[in-house]
């Protein structure tokens, strides 16, 4: 019994996410399973254990929010913070809907240089990412259709996406880049 709550204790995640037990590079989830008789004492009283899961991953809703007053905030001009809070209201109200989630591994990217393309931007985030085996699946920049230039591309509307092959990738992405002044350099 003592290596099984051994076991569990490596696992937990709580504490320290990027540890636990991770398996073909896929976080596990491991908790203590009930006995026979706990199980049948609880089908015939209709309780079901407490399982709370997060099908839409909500919890990562507020990650990278930065608030106005707080020091994050500080060296932001005013009309950044209002468009943080006016990106932060629309998130609000797509998730409102059930049928809208949150990705573990697609990042939505905005404030990017029209000067930066899709290649510059996927070693923008393999840079920030820290982590040497992260792969990045698709980095896709958002196109404008009616501003088109002579090679027929269409103008950066400065915001995008960027999916990686794992969350612990996705996640030291945002947190190395966002409200990092270094992230695109003086292009910026």
């Amino acid at each position: 019994m003592e290596a099984v709550e051994k076991c569990i204790a490596v696992a937990d995640t709580s504490a320290t996410p990027k540890k636990g037990l991770v398996l073909d590079g896929r976080q596990l989830s491991v908790t203590m399973a009930i006995t026979r008789e706990e199980a049948s004492t609880l089908k015939k009283s209709g309780v079901q254990k407490d399982v709370v899961r997060d099908k839409r991953n909500l919890y990562l809703a507020k990650e990278g929010q930065i608030l106005p007053g707080t020091e994050a905030a500080e060296p932001l001009s005013k009309s950044d913070i209002s468009k943080r809070m006016k990106a932060m209201q629309e998130k609000k109200a797509k998730l409102s809907n059930p049928n809208f989630f949150i990705s573990k591994t697609r990042l939505s990217v905005r404030n990017i240089p029209t000067n930066i393309d899709d290649k510059k931007l996927k070693s923008v985030f393999l840079e920030g990412c820290g982590i040497r085996t992260a792969r990045i699946k698709q980095v896709k920049i958002l196109r404008s259709t009616e501003k088109v230039s002579s090679e027929g591309i269409g103008r950066s509307k400065g915001c995008g996406f960027v999916e990686f092959d794992t969350h612990e990738a996705a996640l030291a992405a945002l947190r190395a880049t966002n409200n990092n002044p270094n992230t695109f350099g003086p292009e910026k």
